[in-house]
């Protein structure tokens, strides 16, 4: 059975020369170096040989074939690994950048609610105002939104004259603001285009 031999070096730097180890047959010397975490041994054509580092990273530049794109990861295919990125779904965002991914939630989910106890609200899109005045509140919606974007929109203080202006953008493809005539109105609004403008969701 064939002989391993170590040896060792506490020295930061320390690299064993061909006088340092032999490759004899029936056995072979193996050098390591505890301060630099690497070995070595020989050759039988008598060159010193590193066997293996202990790196604080690793830089991967090609992967299964390839240099991976911005946000691609290994995925498993039931036989290898495959580059490939995340796929968004409903209500949900996914942001690829150089060394990220980020995953977020996008619309869908339940409203932030913010109770109003004003008579002028500036509306923020996916919010669910409560309007609890004891006047007359209006509600402004956002000037510039998005498709999708929703505002939420509840009569809390009985009133039937609270409002809802369309600040440029039709509503339900009219460019009038909306009159909340019911004591306890609850409304969803949902951006469509600029010529629907806001609908009743």
């Amino acid at each position: 059975m064939p002989v391993i031999l170590l040896k060792k070096s506490d020295s930061a730097g320390a690299v064993p020369t061909g006088s340092n180890l032999t490759n004899l047959a029936g056995g072979v010397e193996v050098a390591v170096n505890t301060a630099d975490r690497r070995m070595y041994t020989m050759t039988s054509a008598s060159a010193v040989v590193e066997l293996g580092t202990n790196p604080t990273s690793i830089t991967i530049t090609a992967v299964n074939g390839g240099t991976p794109s911005i946000g691609q990861l290994l995925i498993g295919n039931g036989t290898g690994l495959t580059r490939s990125t995340l796929t968004a779904g409903t209500g949900i965002a996914i942001t690829n950048g150089t060394g990220s991914i980020t995953i977020a939630a996008s619309g869908g989910g339940l409203p932030a609610v913010s109770v109003q106890n004003t008579t002028a609200v500036t509306a923020a899109a996916n919010f669910h105002y409560i309007l609890t005045a004891a006047s007359a509140t209006i509600v402004t919606l956002p000037s510039s939104p998005t498709i999708s974007d929703t505002i939420y929109v509840t009569v809390a203080n009985s009133l039937t004259i609270n409002t809802i202006a369309n600040n440029g953008k039709p509503i339900q493809g009219i460019s009038e603001s909306l009159v909340l005539n019911a004591p306890y109105a609850s409304v969803q609004l949902r951006f469509t285009d600029n010529t629907e403008g806001w609908v009743l969701a």
